[in-house]
């Protein structure tokens, strides 16, 4: 089978997977015959982790990323659930599913499973309040002119208008029906 090698030495050989999940993603094999990995036997064992230390090492940064984005769920505070319900299914087109959870009236956005980004709710009751001074919120658009359209069509204000993120797409503000500032993200 074709590979492309990333390193060798007397002891073990390292090279890209073919169907990678990650960028990078390599397979260091010890060059041992054995049916377990704790059974690998020195100094093929201590090997496997140097070649690794090496790799990363002249791989640089790009190497080290994390799996995984911190960003796990959001909430966005409102004053009334049906009204923001209302606005975001008109901005986005999106059905929201409602829930009572410790005493606060959720509407959750649309979630799906194996794809980029996090979901998250509009959350009604006495701990929240909307603002355009907290945490800030990116939503991602296909369109971002077009969402802005909709934006001021329904009476809400624009705090930011659309603007180019070099290489990576557009983004632009708005304060939504409730008070929060909110972001929009278009990928290029």
């Amino acid at each position: 089978m074709p590979a492309y090698k990333i390193y060798e030495n007397d002891f073990v050989y390292a090279f890209l997977t073919r169907d990678a999940i990650r960028l990078g993603h390599t397979l260091i094999v010890p060059k041992v015959e054995i049916d377990y990995f704790l059974e690998v036997p020195e100094p093929f064992y201590t090997e496997v982790f140097k070649a690794a230390k090496t790799i990363c090492i002249e791989a640089g940064d790009d190497f080290m990323a994390t799996s995984r984005n911190i960003g796990a769920y959001f909430e966005i505070p409102v004053k009334d659930l049906n009204r923001a319900i209302a606005f975001y299914s008109k901005l986005f087109s999106v059905e929201f599913v409602r829930a009572s959870i410790h005493g606060n009236e959720m509407a959750f956005f649309p979630s799906a499973n194996g794809v980029q980004g996090i979901s998250g709710a509009l959350a009604q009751g006495e701990i929240y309040h909307p603002s355009v001074a907290g945490t800030l919120i990116y939503l991602s658009t296909e369109d971002v002119d077009k969402t802005l359209a909709l934006v001021t069509e329904m009476g809400c204000a624009i705090m930011f208008e659309k603007t180019s993120v070099e290489n990576y797409g557009y983004v632009a503000e708005f304060r939504d029906c409730e008070g929060n500032r909110i972001a929009l993200f278009q990928s290029v």
